[in-house]
């Protein structure tokens, strides 16, 4: 062959291979019309192309959909992408014919079903799905090996709010038979996330057998991973879950799930065998960690008309809630907005060898249970151990009808050690003995004020036989100079009984009686505490018995900040009346 005849055929062949590679626009509907007939019958949508179509053969078969919109048979946009490309089937298309063998949605936009679908119909749609998609490829229908999305965005129902942005994710299926694959990420709220999904199986779905089933997903404020097997043709999940949250605020805050006192848990890792369906999950053999204390026991998470439905049993040896970030501030946020736990109900039973809570004594042997239904919180403390004694009480915050919230609780003691209630309120060993005594109190309003303004109640305590430290009744009564701190005077003082009677009206506690009677003398207390722990109290000591008492009696006032009173002497009205004249 010449030379010149070479060249020409190599000439010819590059640019035949050129044309193979250069994208050519379509001028009619064929291929879109077919495309469009294959896209109907793997997801039951409709397919619009508004932009151009271009088709290359070299490298490889491939087309090209610009500006196109996926629709219901009613005409609902589902989802409008910049592009959808994909690999043709080479044999179908050397007969005319466009098959897809992978697609890709570049740029799509989707919109989500309507917030008010039930989990369940939205599950039971998916599987109807997966079941229809198993059943065309295996009739003879042209099965997708891949589909990808690139830069994809989820909204809601109505295309205005977007849920989940910069989508990357690919599905793999690699036959009808086989097993699909679902792996990508995503920003979900302003979080990244990686998921993956595999294992699953449409043709036991179709069949209503079991297919086995791994999910996880991971993001910073949340962590999820689900080993097991979907059974009942997919309407039932069994297997084993983790659940890890590095801050249960931050993954609150992130899903919005307005739990209620999430600083109860810094950290929480939740290992259990799970039982899920469209209408709830079952958690056994659970194992919870929170704040490195373990509980055990088991959970139930179900959704409900406005929100979600938690119940479970936890016990654990030692429960260590010392830590517990903002819990004070939080359950006062909670007792003003109710609003913000309206979206759960709970019925939650926790029982501790050991529960410490913040800045409070630590409590043993505790069984407490929290239920919140309709809006109406109820704590409940069994009863339990604590300052060597025995206690119990209840919290009732129910919302009000106008505004704000209605708050009642009680509370009583039994045998508590009065050595250690005192060196817990005030840093020392005022009063030892065995103390008893219960209250009550209920309060109303829109904020912390106003609640601390309407504090109302009643409370007693009593005690048999007992000492006070650091006074001296014997002393006391012959105190005669001016003011003295309570904090400097010595001594100590035997007594047989002690009782206390007190109400609360408008955050201001008055003291209607306070009596302790022993062998050197009885001392009488009476007055108030306002809102700031303020003393303003008269008393009244007789020292000895008989017809000598009265000789002997005092009279003083304790006055000032309740953790470092003031006493101040009084004269009896006839020694300090003015001396007449003669």
């Amino acid at each position: 062959m010449r030379r010149r005849s070479v060249l020409i055929l190599a000439a010819v062949g590059l640019a035949a291979i050129g044309v193979g590679m250069a994208p050519w626009t379509l001028a009619d509907d064929h291929a879109t019309r077919q495309i469009s007939k294959y896209v109907n019958a793997l997801t039951g949508l409709r397919l619009e192309v508004r932009g151009a179509v271009t088709l290359a053969v070299l490298p490889a078969p491939r087309i090209k959909f610009d500006d196109i919109v996926l629709s219901t048979a009613d005409g609902a946009t589902q989802v409008v992408a910049r592009q959808l490309r994909g690999q043709l089937q080479l044999a179908p298309l050397l007969s005319g014919r466009f098959v897809l063998a992978d697609a890709a949605l570049v740029d799509p936009v989707a919109r989500a079903g309507d917030a008010r679908i039930s989990g369940e119909r939205i599950w039971s749609g998916l599987l109807a799905q997966f079941a229809g998609i198993y059943r065309r490829a295996s009739s003879g229908a042209p099965h997708l090996n891949r589909l990808t999305v690139i830069g994809g965005t989820v909204t809601d129902a109505g295309g205005e709010r977007p849920l989940a942005g910069n989508i990357n994710a690919t599905l793999a299926w690699s036959s009808p038979d086989a097993a699909l694959s679902l792996s990508g990420n995503a920003i979900f709220s302003g979080q990244p996330v990686q998921f993956s999904l595999g294992g699953l199986t449409p043709r036991a779905i179709a069949g209503g057998g079991d297919t086995d089933l791994t999910v996880r997903l991971a993001s910073e404020p949340l962590n999820i991973d689900l080993r097991g097997a979907l059974t009942d043709g997919g309407r039932r999940f069994d297997g084993k879950t983790r659940l890890t949250a590095a801050s249960i605020s931050r993954m609150d805050e992130w899903l919005d799930l307005r739990l209620p006192l999430t600083g109860v848990a810094t950290a929480l890792a939740i290992d259990a065998t799970c039982s899920l369906t469209a209408r709830g999950m079952a958690l056994t053999s659970a194992t919870v960690d929170i704040n490195d204390s373990v509980l055990e026991g088991a959970l139930s998470l179900r959704g409900v008309e406005n929100g979600w439905s938690l119940g479970g049993t936890l016990a654990t040896d030692d429960l260590d809630l010392s830590q517990a970030p903002g819990l004070a501030r939080q359950l006062g946020a909670v007792m003003t907005s109710p609003e913000r736990w309206r979206a759960w109900d709970i019925d939650l039973r926790v029982s501790a060898g050991r529960l410490q809570l913040p800045d409070a004594p630590t409590v043993s042997n505790a069984a407490a249970s929290l239920l919140l239904r309709n809006g109406r919180l109820e704590a409940v403390l069994g009863m339990a151990e604590t300052l060597g004694g025995r206690v119990k009480g209840r919290m009732t915050i129910i919302p009000a009808s106008s505004n704000g919230v209605e708050i009642r609780a009680q509370a009583s003691g039994d045998s508590l050690a009065a050595s250690q209630l005192s060196t817990w309120l005030s840093g020392s060993e005022r009063i030892s003995g065995n103390l008893s005594g219960a209250f009550t109190l209920e309060t109303r309003g829109a904020t912390m004020a106003e609640l601390r303004l309407r504090l109302d109640g009643r409370g007693h305590a009593q005690m048999g036989e007992g000492e006070l430290s650091g006074i001296s009744l014997t002393d006391l009564a012959s105190q005669k100079n001016g003011p003295v701190e309570l904090a400097k005077m010595r001594g100590k003082t035997r007594f047989s009984s002690l009782r206390a009677n007190w109400s609360l009206t408008g955050g201001h506690v008055m003291i209607d009686e306070a009596l302790i009677q022993g062998a050197a003398g009885n001392l009488r207390l009476a007055g108030s505490m306002d809102a700031d722990g303020v003393l303003a109290l008269d008393g009244d000591l007789t020292t000895g018995a008989g017809p000598e008492a009265a000789k002997q009696a005092a009279r003083f006032q304790l006055s000032g900040p309740w953790q470092a009173p003031i006493i101040t002497p009084r004269l009896p009205a006839a020694d300090s009346a003015e001396p007449r004249s003669p």
